[in-house]
């Protein structure tokens, strides 16, 4: 993602073969950006939409607290209790 011709977010992932779900490997953004991680997050979930994918894995939490309570909060489908 761009702005104002600038690098502020990047997101790559993949979609495993024979699978309904893309895993999003890596996502970085530019936070001085408000809210920039939550619309790359939206912007990809309508791409996704677009391609008939109906959901996103965004992998493990790395044990970090900030993170792992972000994810929870985007209200996971499935979620296990070993997420360190």
């Amino acid at each position: 993602m761009r702005i104002n011709d600038a690098l502020s977010g990047v997101l790559m992932y993949h979609k495993p073969p024979y699978s309904d779900t893309y895993i999003v490997n890596h996502l970085r953004v530019d936070y001085s950006y408000p809210y920039i991680f939550d619309y790359l997050t939206h912007e990809f979930a309508k791409i996704a939409a677009g391609d008939n994918i109906p959901r996103l894995n965004f992998e493990m939490d790395l044990g970090i607290e900030g993170l792992k309570r972000h994810k929870i909060a985007l209200r996971p489908v499935e979620c296990s209790n070993n997420s360190s």
